[in-house]
């Protein structure tokens, strides 16, 4: 059914662009008109697909060595001294949770929803639940060429631990629900978070 609409559709666009071709006298118009009209049809129909065969491909290629970044060694980490700020569970603390991450509300602290590092806005996530004081933010770049950031950051210590960003193609069609291709897979970030687990949550 699908395709027998398809290629009705496209019966419909040959017709239309052979009758302005035949009335239109102008030739570059004409051209114009015999060359661009079933471009732009099949883009109307078939962008998506363009996106993904083509467009996806390559700009995770582009970024395809591009993973976690760390920002401070453990090393570092463990020389650097903090507030000594004490975060408590609060009441609706979970204990048999099972992530490493919770809900910021699980603690006794004033976490700040938004913050900026450099001239990018992040938004918090998570916090550590072996560690409260380090809090995961992200940062959303969207458009057709999108960029999602996930930064670890140690609220006692003021310092940014390490960052991983994941970059994906978003497209938005007219009558569609919007389409997302991913160049990773959003499982990736486990790897963030096991790493911060097992490098700055000890005793310093």
């Amino acid at each position: 059914m699908i395709g027998l609409m398809i290629l009705t559709f496209f019966i419909f666009v040959i017709l239309i662009t052979i009758g302005l071709a035949y009335v239109v006298k102008r030739k570059w118009l004409r051209y114009c008109i015999i060359l661009f009209l079933p471009i732009i049809s099949y883009f109307t129909l078939f962008f998506e697909d363009f996106i993904r065969v083509f467009i996806h491909p390559i700009y995770c290629y582009v970024h395809k060595d591009e993973g976690m970044l760390i920002h401070t060694s453990p090393e570092e980490w463990g020389k650097i001294e903090g507030k000594d700020m004490v975060i408590m569970p609060s009441s609706r603390f979970n204990n048999g949770e099972t992530s490493i991450l919770t809900d910021q509300r699980d603690f006794d602290f004033e976490y700040e929803d938004q913050k900026k590092f450099g001239n990018d806005l992040y938004y918090l996530m998570f916090v550590n639940r072996k560690k409260p004081n380090l809090a995961i933010y992200i940062s959303y770049d969207g458009g057709l060429f999108a960029k999602d950031t996930y930064l670890y950051y140690d609220i006692n210590k003021d310092i940014i631990l390490a960052s991983l960003s994941l970059y994906h193609n978003n497209y938005q069609p007219l009558i569609f629900h919007k389409k997302n291709y991913e160049c990773k897979a959003r499982n990736i970030t486990d790897n963030l978070d096991k790493y911060i687990d097992e490098n700055y949550t000890s005793s310093e």
